[in-house]
């Protein structure tokens, strides 16, 4: 098989271009400025999905401990202070979470420059 590089250069006008260095712009998510009302939605949904995944595991969490005490003949009071410490984080994010979607279900209603 023979070399077909220079035959496939002639119509080719940026060899002399070759030597310039090229640089690529590369924007990694969360690193852009929210201009844009979309992105800042987005954001704002990007945060009460992560606020949900939390509560998830914390539930997950919570059954793993309840299971545990419920197998244990005399659970000591410490086991159940963690338990009511769950509890009450779990308290905590659902109230966060419902706050953030009423906000987004109230914000543009209340918006003044529509």
């Amino acid at each position: 098989m023979r070399d077909r590089t220079h035959e496939l250069r002639q119509g080719d006008d940026s060899s002399d271009e070759e030597d310039k260095e090229r640089v690529a712009l590369v924007l990694h998510p969360g690193t852009a400025r929210l201009g844009s009302p979309d992105e800042e939605f987005f954001q704002k949904v990007r945060t009460i999905r992560q606020t949900i995944v939390k509560l998830g595991n914390k539930v997950q969490e919570l059954e793993k401990q309840q299971v545990t005490i419920l197998a244990t003949p005399l659970p000591e009071e410490g086991m159940k202070q963690e338990l009511q410490n769950l509890r009450d984080e779990i308290k905590q994010l659902g109230r966060e979470i419902r706050l953030q979607l009423k906000g987004e279900l109230l914000g543009p209603q209340t918006d003044p420059s529509l």
